[in-house]
């Protein structure tokens, strides 16, 4: 959860950029009137020299689901340690010890 913010999402805490460890963030992008959510990497944003994972939350999700099924998607943070986002959208969900092993 953000500094100041109550509401938590699914992937809060957990989306790491695999090119230089940072916080993944959630961001809301407006283009006509839709509405996408993306998870962009922190560094990225404040311009501090990554080269900027980004995924939207769409393929995030999907990806999860796939990963640990539909059921278990709620959670999520029970069972995973971190997600890392490569800059080429890929994506790798690293488990809490003693799951899935």
């Amino acid at each position: 959860t953000a500094p100041g913010r109550e509401k938590s999402y699914l992937f809060s805490g957990l989306a790491q950029c695999a090119a230089c460890g940072e916080s993944m963030i959630r961001k809301k992008v407006k283009r006509g009137d839709k509405e996408y959510v993306y998870y962009v990497c922190v560094s990225k944003k404040y311009g501090t020299g990554c080269l900027g994972c980004s995924i939207s939350e769409e393929k995030l999700l999907d990806y999860t689901k796939k990963v640990l099924g539909e059921k278990e998607l709620i959670s999520l943070p029970m069972y995973a340690k971190e997600i890392l986002i490569y800059s080429d959208k890929t994506i790798r969900i690293i488990m809490r010890e003693g799951i899935g092993q």
